[in-house]
């Protein structure tokens, strides 16, 4: 009767009934109310961890594990419990480390031979410890830290001159470090010229050999190349002492006085 209509009129008003279901449907049709707060609360309860570049791929620290690095196993095998070298490190040395634990594809295996890429898990090594570019070799390699190497390249582009001093990116296998030119066969090299470089790497020694191929790029110059020499007894880069920037720029220059009877 017309009570009934009255309160039919009365809940719609108030936001309820029938007109309230549609709104509720309309907005959870455009990803809003409870279905996508659902969608919140499981992109937030996600799984958080910290992946970071390592030697030759992924290099990560997980708790319970240790630390993990994963690369490609270029030459012989390597077993879990194998005794190996991995380096160098910024001074040039290589650590002794035990493989714990070896991963291919997600599966946890007892070798890898040359040609396979796997993950490592290493005993007692700190994420901090690791860094690109690093290897791991036997220690009957006697394996060493290169400071310089000469190397046969061929400029591709560039858009002036190269001559000594001249510093670029050095990309060979894992190793991404900028180096110098500390000599060159000719006096300038222009696009398309070939000449025997003498590198020098800026920042920390690197494992590398000869017959290795490279890339020195920076910019747009790219030059391309091949790893002749090494020279393992060329000696780390000199450090002198800091020098104070205001007594540089201002050798005689007198001190301001502290208070009036100190003039």
């Amino acid at each position: 009767g017309p009570t009934r209509r009255r309160r039919e009129t009365a809940s719609r008003s108030r936001g309820e009934g029938p007109t309230r279901r549609r709104r509720e449907t309309a907005s959870r049709s455009r990803g809003e109310g409870p279905t996508r707060r659902r969608r919140t609360i499981k992109k937030r309860s996600g799984r958080k961890g910290e992946v970071r570049r390592g030697s030759s791929g992924i290099n990560a620290e997980y708790g319970g594990v240790g630390t993990v690095i994963s690369g490609t196993c270029m030459r012989g095998s390597i077993k879990i419990n194998d005794t190996l070298l991995m380096g160098p490190n910024s001074l040039g040395e290589f650590k002794t480390i035990l493989i714990k634990s070896i991963h291919r594809k997600r599966l946890p295996v007892k070798e890898v031979r040359a040609g396979q890429s796997a993950s490592f898990a290493l005993k007692k090594i700190k994420r901090a410890d690791v860094r690109k570019g690093m290897v791991l070799v036997s220690p009957h390699s006697n394996p060493q830290a290169i400071w310089e190497f000469e190397a046969e390249i061929r400029v591709l582009h560039h858009p002036t001159t190269i001559s000594v001093r001249y510093q670029a990116m050095v990309h060979s296998g894992s190793i991404r470090q900028t180096a110098s030119i500390v000599n060159m066969s000719v006096q300038h090299m222009r696009t398309g010229d070939k000449a025997l470089c003498r590198f020098r790497f800026i920042k920390h020694p690197e494992y590398i050999k000869a017959d290795h191929r490279m890339v020195f790029r920076e910019g747009r110059t790219k030059a391309v190349g091949n790893i002749l020499r090494v020279f393992p007894d060329a000696p780390p880069p000199s450090r002198g002492p800091k020098r104070d920037k205001m007594k540089a720029i201002y050798p005689g220059r007198r001190r301001r006085a502290k208070s009036f009877n100190d003039r």
